[in-house]
């Protein structure tokens, strides 16, 4: 059966075609009205007046657009786009690919967005290039999120990461972004970085244990303690003979189940950090309680 217009329009099948546009739109050629200059592409146009800024500013070493590309891996798919072939792409370097773009278009509106007119056309279409880059990753159920440093992340849509992260912004941008890091696509399989990440959570839920315990969410505690505790987060669990420390089934636990039990503890500290919040909201709701009931008291 043939779907509508509005079916296809809604789905996201085919990434290299995505990757195409999002090219496309890069190369094509256009005349800024107010510049006295010939036409050019928006690929040239960062290249020549933002790109060596922002590689200065975040401390890389690539030339320009084309040569990040094929730095990353993903030159091949460049050449068959330049070639009119069709090909395919993995979702790792789908996402990849426009983390970077999206980044690189970003020093276009970042700019021109602060009052100077004059590049009206390359802003227009760096935002269409964002705007199509917003609706894949709302497809796919990932998101953009931005770091202190204007360096634009793309990660799984997680409520609870963003609940937590929002939570934090305002008293601690740093451990409010490794929040969101954790659901960075290249983080799958990355025990190492996931590992530093929830030793961070750790150390700011390592405080709460006793305000938690003392409330309504003793057994949250309690759990997420014994996670970070015992999972060769916080102490050595797969060297024998260290303090006491030592599980013999955390050490024979396979990397992937480890990865898993990761994500489990990931879960159970985002819970313990919203309860912490909820407990400080459900003091507020009760002296809104009393002050409601003492308003309501007829007057004698």
């Amino acid at each position: 059966m043939r779907k509508a217009f509005w079916e296809h329009a809604n789905e996201l099948s085919d990434l290299g075609a995505e990757v195409s546009r999002i090219q496309q739109l890069l190369s094509d050629e256009f005349h800024e009205p107010r510049f006295q200059t010939p036409t050019f592409s928006l690929e040239k146009y960062i290249d020549q007046l933002f790109f060596p800024e922002w590689a200065v500013k975040h401390h890389i070493t690539y030339l320009s657009i084309s040569d990040t590309i094929t730095a990353i891996g993903l030159g091949n798919i460049a050449k068959q786009i330049r070639e009119n072939q069709k090909f395919m792409i993995s979702l790792d370097d789908f996402l990849l690919y426009i983390e970077f773009i999206y980044n690189i278009v970003k020093t276009v509106t970042a700019i021109t967005i602060t009052g100077d007119n004059e590049h009206t056309k390359a802003r227009d279409v760096s935002l269409q290039i964002q705007r199509n880059i917003g609706i894949d990753c709302a497809r796919l159920n990932f998101e953009i999120k931005a770091d202190a440093d204007d360096k634009y992340i793309i990660v799984e849509k997680n409520a609870a990461a963003t609940a937590v992260a929002d939570q934090y912004i305002s008293i601690d941008k740093d451990f409010s972004f490794k929040v969101i890091e954790y659901n960075h696509f290249l983080l799958r399989g990355n025990l190492a970085r996931k590992k530093e990440i929830l030793i961070t959570l750790g150390e700011k839920f390592e405080p709460l244990r006793q305000k938690l315990k003392s409330g309504s969410y003793s057994q949250v505690a309690k759990d997420a303690g014994f996670l970070v505790n015992n999972l060769n987060l916080r102490h050595n669990n797969v060297t024998p003979g260290t303090n006491g420390n030592y599980h013999a089934f955390v050490a024979g636990m396979s990397a992937g189940d480890l990865e898993e039990w990761y994500d489990k503890t990931y879960d159970a500290l985002l819970f313990a950090l919203q309860a912490d919040n909820y407990i400080d909201l459900s003091k507020k709701v009760g002296t809104l309680i009393e002050q409601i009931k003492a308003a309501d008291k007829p007057t004698p």
